[in-house]
């Protein structure tokens, strides 16, 4: 008898799996780039919330680990969704390599976006690769909207050195990122801030960015718990960062950007 009521229990957890409301009211995601301190952010707000439900990249290592940095046909991720997340009981994912697809996720997530700018992020030994092959990835097809096209090609022309294509993809991706943010009406969280502010400064900086369904008042307790100690870690990563002779590169880029899309809110992340 405990046999076959055991064999009933298992065929009947994807059932079960099935059952688990998903769609933009009860699913998060949280948008950002490779080394971002996404994982460590998400885990944080994991931790925090008993409620929470998280699997990393729950998306694209349905991939297969494909960093899948193309604009691809909106039914092809509809089933990506469907077939995948949508059979989970997971209610929390945090992607780095799908987020030119931010108008597609805002009607199956609450979609949130972190930010860390060039100067906290490189030099990135760990993710060169996944950059590189960003940028490999992101040029070999055109894009649908003429800006973005624009700045393709003008990275595809003129980042030569792998240097100068990590900071070029990182850039641009961060200004789709943002730009999409503005146009969905999305929050963007800063990494710096939520590694510097303190107690009450960080959890209102937080409260009306982080999503309801994952906002609660442990997350700024379990931040400080997780965060790194030496409070000149950004100072020490800003001194390595002029030690690479890229900005000059970046100011350029950034430059081209700004004429096609002065009107951009978040230019002032990218400073």
């Amino acid at each position: 008898m405990k046999v076959k009521f055991f064999k009933i229990i298992v065929l009947l957890i994807p059932l079960l799996c099935n059952a688990v409301p998903h769609g933009s009211e009860y699913d998060c995601m949280l948008v950002s780039l490779p080394a971002s301190g996404s994982s460590f952010f998400a885990a944080a707000i994991a931790k925090s919330n008993q409620n929470v439900r998280y699997n990393s990249e729950q998306l694209t290592r349905q991939w297969g680990g494909i960093n899948y940095v193309k604009y691809l046909p909106e039914g092809q991720l509809k089933g990506l969704y469907n077939s995948r997340f949508a059979r989970t009981d997971y209610n929390f994912t945090k992607e780095v390599f799908m987020s030119l697809h931010t108008g597609l996720w805002i009607q199956r997530f609450t979609v949130f976006c972190l930010y860390r700018k060039r100067q906290h992020t490189f030099p990135c030994k760990k993710h060169t690769q996944y950059f590189l092959d960003m940028f490999k990835e992101f040029v070999t097809l055109p894009c649908p909207d003429q800006i973005k096209e624009s700045v393709r090609t003008y990275i595809k022309k003129n980042a030569h050195t792998d240097l100068e294509k990590q900071v070029a993809i990182h850039t641009l991706l961060n200004y789709i990122m943002c730009s999409d943010a503005q146009k969905y009406g999305l929050n963007v969280i800063e990494y710096a801030q939520i590694m510097q502010l303190e107690g009450p400064q960080l959890h209102e900086y937080l409260e009306n960015k982080v999503p309801k369904q994952l906002m609660t008042h442990q997350l700024v307790s379990q931040i400080l718990v997780d965060r790194f100690e030496d409070s000149d870690f950004l100072s020490k990563r800003e001194q390595n960062y002029q030690g690479l002779a890229i900005e000059l590169f970046c100011q350029d880029l950034l430059s081209f950007i700004k004429q096609l899309d002065p009107a951009m809110q978040y230019w002032y992340l990218f400073e």
